[in-house]
């Protein structure tokens, strides 16, 4: 990849983490959505790949001190050196305990490199679901002098979601993330579209609302079916 393309990603990278204001309002509402999605989906994916390694059973294990990895190889590499015939299983040489220890660390880290590998996808079907939501909640709470267009709040989206980088960050980063995408979104809102600050935060919000309204919905639908199946059950009224 050129040099140049990595400049200017860096470049519009710190823009939109320290600068959002000066970036969404030199940022046209209208325009092609191809280099957005390809920015936030790229965006998201170094968050969720290097995130992933404070995550990873592999770092925990090599927190817990050199020792207790000499250890686990060290159990599953002498049974290994007692097999003497091809036909033995290595599961009746190496310690129930060696290979507990095994699976306990190899398992999770396959399963957490398998979402890194579904991100890119995971992450598209969050960006229209997310425009959707702030697009309706645009058409309904902004009074824009500008048209409010989808294709222009995908790209809002996209860049606003620029934050997630803060994911990357140890322990506090799972809680700045979310706080800075919903700060950067209602900057964009205000500067994109000109409306207030408390509009721009509702329609920033109501992606969240309407999540939070939908498990809500969720669980008193389960919980209503549950209640009227054991009322059916023990014959009550």
């Amino acid at each position: 990849m050129p040099i140049r393309y990595l400049v200017h990603y860096f470049r519009t990278t710190a823009r939109l983490l320290f600068h959002p204001g000066k970036f969404f309002a030199a940022m046209p509402p209208e325009g092609r959505v191809v280099f957005p999605l390809v920015f936030a989906i790229g965006t998201h994916w170094l968050a969720s790949f290097a995130s992933y390694f404070w995550k990873s059973p592999m770092l925990r294990l090599m927190k817990g001190g050199l020792q207790d990895g000499l250890d686990l190889w060290h159990g599953v590499g002498s049974g290994l050196s007692d097999i003497d015939s091809p036909g033995r299983h290595v599961e009746n040489t190496v310690s129930p305990e060696a290979w507990a220890k095994v699976r306990e660390v190899v398992l999770p880290w396959l399963w957490g490199s398998s979402s890194v590998l579904l991100d890119p996808f995971i992450t598209l079907a969050t960006l229209f679901a997310t425009a959707m939501l702030v697009f309706v909640g645009a058409r309904v709470l902004i009074d824009s002098q500008s048209p409010i267009r989808f294709s222009g709040i995908l790209r809002l989206v996209c860049f606003a979601s620029t934050p997630i980088l803060w994911s990357i960050v140890p322990v506090i980063g799972a809680v700045i993330a979310p706080v800075a995408i919903v700060a950067t979104t209602t900057i964009a809102l205000v500067e994109v579209h000109r409306t207030s600050f408390v509009r721009a935060l509702s329609v920033a919000l109501f992606p969240k609302v309407a999540l939070a309204l939908t498990l809500l919905a969720g669980f008193v639908a389960v919980g209503w079916m549950a209640f009227k199946t054991l009322a059916a059950f023990f014959g009550a009224s």
